[in-house]
This record gives C-alpha cells, sequence and structure tokens, in this order.
C-alpha cells in the first residue's frame, strides 16, 4: 500500500507534464518547515519538507512530513507522513500571502514502550499506518519574487492518531516557464 500512494504520487505531476497543450503546469516552488507538533497525549519537533507545482491558480503539492518525541530513552512515539494536496494562494496586499490545503496521503505512527518484568525491560513497538486528511494554512511574508517567510498550520486528520503541527515555514519560488 505505501509503494502504491509513493508512486502515485510521483506519476501523477509526471503525468500532467507531459500534457502540456499550451496550459502553463510548471514546478511553482519549494518549502521547508521546522516546528512542533501535539496530539492526543504528546508533543514533539516536526519538520516538513513540500514541493508544488502549479496549473493556472491551481496548487498540486507533495508533503513529507515526520515527527517525533524528544524522549529517547523512556517511552516515545513518532510519526511521518506523504500527503497530496491540492490548494490555492491568496495576495493580501503586495507582500503578505495566505495558502490553504487540503488533501490525502499515507500517515504512519509508531509507539514504542518499555515494559519491566523483574530486572528485563521489553520493548514494545506497535506502528499502526492508515489514510491521512490533512488540511493546512500557511500566512507568508514576501521578500522578493524568489524567497517567502511565514507560519505554517496543519493538521492531519487519521483514524490512527490526529497530529497538528505548527512552526516557521521558509519557501523557494521559481519562476514560471514561458
Amino acid at each position: 500500500m505505501k509503494y502504491l500512494i509513493v508512486v502515485l504520487f510521483l506519476v501523477f505531476p509526471l503525468s500532467l507534464l507531459s500534457q502540456n497543450n499550451g496550459e502553463s503546469f510548471h514546478l511553482n516552488s519549494m518549502a521547508i518547515s521546522p516546528g512542533i507538533y501535539f496530539d492526543n497525549s504528546t508533543s514533539g519537533l516536526v519538520i516538513n519538507g513540500e514541493l508544488s507545482f502549479a496549473y493556472k491558480s491551481n496548487l498540486f503539492t507533495f508533503s513529507a512530513t515526520t515527527g517525533s518525541e524528544v524522549n529517547f530513552f523512556d517511552n516515545h512515539d513518532n510519526f511521518y507522513s506523504l500527503n497530496l494536496l491540492y490548494g490555492r494562494e491568496f495576495s493580501m496586499g503586495r507582500k503578505f500571502i495566505i495558502d490553504a490545503h487540503a488533501g490525502i496521503g499515507y500517515f504512519s505512527f509508531k509507539s514504542t514502550r518499555y515494559h519491566w518484568e523483574g530486572d528485563e525491560s521489553i520493548l514494545i513497538d506497535s506502528p499502526r499506518n492508515t489514510i491521512g486528511l490533512p488540511v493546512s494554512a500557511r500566512v507568508r511574508y514576501k521578500f522578493n519574487d524568489l524567497i517567502s517567510l511565514g507560519l505554517k498550520f496543519e493538521e492531519n486528520f487519521n483514524s490512527v492518531n490526529s497530529v497538528f503541527n505548527t512552526g516557521i515555514i521558509v519557501q523557494w519560488n521559481f519562476k514560471k516557464r514561458k
């Protein structure tokens, strides 16, 4: 299942690129967003990377996110997600931009617990995988045509453990090919 989703994420943008019938499908931007996450019972550090394509005023974004509690010597949780998002960009004046995205993706959550029996500890890993429904919003300040900086807010709704993350986003924009 995981490999099928990855193949779909790779084939979809390439198939749109090959359909160049005068429309302007192009690489729009790439971004990185370090931050923090919160779920039902824990919190920790998260990092997100994105690659975005544009077709007319539509954005198609591939997003990869991973996060973990900062506790390495005791019980801890970590997760990762691979998402395909559809979104729009709204200009708020000349320098401020608001992005809104929603989509579907693969979500994997792993909870590591140590159980003590006498003098021995037993490691119990419980990985769980599911389909996630990510929703995100960003507010960015555009320094120039190539770089913008802002805040990102994202929620990944899923049946295992819904995760909210927020952080600073740095986005590099690419010029549209003519």
